[in-house]
């Protein structure tokens, strides 16, 4: 069985060198605990923490789309509202979520020449959301947030690099988000 690595996190920063210390893990085979060597007056004092790797800690859960008109859709776009500070109509080009997490993907619609058909603003909307709360208070929040009206003071290039760094760290699945993110 191939070793798996884990981080260790220490209340301290340490200067020292690391030595690794294997270590016989209960049906999972070997397990690799990068530690801190040991001060000359001995041991830290602080044990450290074990810190799983992202895919590990991230609870395999199904990428699912919320049907239109549905509550879970709904409860997003309020949040996308909330965060943008409008009541704007959306058209959802992607939407997509996992477990407590969820990516959409929006653009604004209005009405054109006071009918039934709809034309798109140029209030494009990408936003990486969490859900936050226990229970029936559970709530949606925006958590990354990119609008195109915004575009010069927060460029989509930065909002792609800060929401591919939470994929990597809380584990997120790639089906969460659109091809071209």
């Amino acid at each position: 069985m191939a070793a798996q690595t884990v981080s260790v996190v220490q209340a301290k920063a340490s200067s020292r060198p690391a030595r690794t210390i294997r270590v016989a893990a209960a049906l999972s085979g070997l397990l690799t605990i990068a530690a801190p060597a040991p001060t000359r007056a001995g041991a830290q004092g602080v044990p450290p923490r074990v810190t799983p790797p992202a895919a590990e800690r991230a609870v395999a859960t199904p990428v699912v789309t919320p049907a239109p008109g549905s509550a879970a859709l709904t409860a997003l776009l309020d949040a996308v509202h909330r965060a943008v500070r409008t009541r704007a109509r959306f058209r959802v080009h992607h939407v997509r979520t996992s477990g407590r997490w969820a990516f959409l993907h929006a653009t604004e619609v209005v009405p054109l020449d006071g009918g039934a058909e709809l034309q798109e603003t140029d209030l494009d909307v990408l936003a990486l959301l969490e859900r936050r709360g226990d229970g029936a208070a559970a709530r949606w929040t925006v958590v990354e947030l990119w609008a195109l009206p915004d575009e010069a003071e927060r460029p989509r290039a930065r909002f792609v690099a800060r929401v591919r760094a939470r994929q990597r760290v809380e584990g997120l699945p790639a089906a969460l988000f659109p091809a071209d993110l």
